[in-house]
């Protein structure tokens, strides 16, 4: 997928789109993808962590006492780490929906210039055939005068 960014006027005078060279709503889209990805899996880790956390959370000895300390380190490292997540994927959704809104308004600076430029373009032609016509009206009146 291309992505274009307005550029300065054609040889026509009207303003063209070129290749930006930078696709960012598409690259953040893939980020976006990727981000969503990688708190999908946390996620899922946070879920099961809260499982093993359930089983292990009534023992008061043995070898899973040990464990069971370890796990609620882990658990509430993997919560801090989801929380940052999540605002990394507000965060990257809000760049994509500022770069879409970036890229609808260079559309539709494009397409106004095109309506401008065509407009001045037809009302020059418009302009060109009334004095065309009003000349061979007046050559005709004089043709006329002369008869």
């Amino acid at each position: 997928m291309a992505f274009f960014k307005v550029s300065a006027n054609s040889a026509k005078k009207t303003p063209v789109l070129k290749d930006s060279g930078a696709p960012v709503v598409g690259q953040l889209a893939s980020l976006e993808a990727f981000v969503k990805a990688v708190a999908s899996k946390c996620n899922f880790a946070a879920t099961q962590m809260e499982q093993k956390a359930a089983e292990v959370a009534n023992v008061k000895q043995g070898p899973l006492l040990s464990v069971r300390n370890r796990l609620l380190e882990v658990k509430s490292k993997l919560n801090t780490e989801n929380a940052g997540m999540d605002a990394l994927r507000k965060k990257v959704s809000d760049a994509k929906a500022a770069a879409e809104k970036d890229r609808e308004a260079e559309v539709h600076e494009l397409r106004e210039g095109q309506c401008k430029a065509f407009a001045e373009h037809s009302v020059r032609r418009g302009s060109d055939a009334v004095e065309s016509a009003e000349a061979l009206v007046e050559k005709a009146c004089r043709e006329d005068l002369k008869a």
